[in-house]
């Protein structure tokens, strides 16, 4: 409507069905002859224009008579060009969402695959046995979980104080004080590695399993012998 206040309407409706009909690839409209009152030659003037297809679609359904000379059809899908860049973005985004549904699908394939077998979740109490009725199921759950629930008041009741814990060094003692706690600490560890050195050096094999090994070198008689002939107790 300003184009046709500034220019009149003649020379908007030339500017427009102009515009219209000559456009690159990008949308981007350069160069546009514009012709006032019929006037050619010297008197075209030219504008580098920009044209959105929401833009299009409201000159022509308010100026039809503007597009009757352009081989156009701005309502259908012959205008292409000005659509290219958006069914291009169109196909990235359909592909994009492709992919990850491709994705799925394999991974689905996969699951389906290593899914357990029916008689493996019955046994397993997950689903109900084809054979027995679903009252019979629920009973047999009912029962798994009283049985539980009595396990678990067993353990509670019979769970050691505080004083046993502190004593088995599985909670500390908040009463001591906490030079003298890391000191317990520090002894407490120094025990533990020596029990763990006195039980791999009374594991370790002795010199003759070492020789029948062929870990210790020995005189060749002597090593064929414990190998074969010679009885030992290992160590």
């Amino acid at each position: 409507m300003q184009i046709a206040a500034i220019l009149g309407c003649k020379a908007a409706a030339n500017l427009a069905s102009c515009c219209l009909c000559e456009h690159n690839e990008r949308g981007v409209l350069e160069r546009v002859p514009a012709y006032f009152n019929g006037a050619s030659g010297d008197n075209q003037r030219y504008w580098d224009i920009q044209l959105d297809q929401d833009l299009l679609e409201t000159i022509a359904s308010i100026y039809p008579e503007w597009f009757k000379d352009c081989n156009m059809n701005v309502n259908g899908r012959e205008s292409t060009c000005l659509l290219a860049s958006d069914s291009k973005v169109k196909q990235e985004n359909g592909e994009t969402i492709q992919r990850p549904i491709d994705k799925n699908k394999e991974s689905l394939k996969v699951k389906l695959m290593l899914r357990r077998p029916l008689n493996q979740l019955v046994d397993q109490g997950i689903l109900p046995s084809l054979k027995s009725p679903p009252a019979f199921h629920e009973q047999r759950q009912k029962l798994e979980r009283a049985k539980m629930g009595d396990l678990l008041k067993h353990k509670l009741q019979k769970r050691p104080d505080r004083q046993e814990l502190i004593q088995q060094h599985i909670l500390e003692d908040s009463c001591i004080d906490s030079s003298l706690q890391d000191k317990q600490q520090k002894q407490l560890k120094n025990e533990l590695l020596a029990d763990t050195l006195n039980s791999i050096i009374s594991q370790r094999p002795g010199p003759l399993d070492l020789v029948k090994g062929n870990i210790l070198n020995t005189d060749e008689l002597f090593a064929q012998a414990v190998r074969e002939t010679l009885p030992f107790k290992s160590t």
